[in-house]
C-alpha cells in the first residue's frame, strides 16, 4: 500500500503520540512521526519549539518535501 496523508490518517487517527517522550502528546510529535512514515528525516529544531519547522524549514531542508500553503484558503484534504 501507499504511503499517502490519506494512510497515514487512517493509521493514526484517534490515536496519541509522544513522539518524544518530552511535555506529552504535542503536535510536533505527529509531525515527525509523519516524517518518520513517510521515510523523511525527522529533525529537532534549532529553537526546540514548534514554530521552529516553519521557521526554519528550508534550512532544515523540509522544502524538498513539503509545499508551503500560507493561504487557509488553498488548504486540501492531506495539507
Amino acid at each position: 500500500m501507499a504511503k499517502t496523508p490519506e494512510s497515514f490518517y487512517k493509521a493514526y487517527v484517534g490515536k496519541s503520540i509522544d513522539y518524544d517522550g518530552a511535555y506529552g502528546v504535542q503536535c510536533v510529535d505527529a509531525f515527525r512521526v509523519l516524517c518518520d512514515y513517510l521515510g523523511i528525516p525527522s529533525k529537532p529544531t534549532p529553537n526546540n519549539w514548534a514554530d521552529g519547522y516553519w521557521i526554519y524549514r528550508d534550512s532544515l531542508g523540509y522544502s524538498k518535501y513539503f509545499d508551503y500553503i500560507t493561504d487557509y484558503k488553498k488548504l486540501q484534504s492531506g495539507d
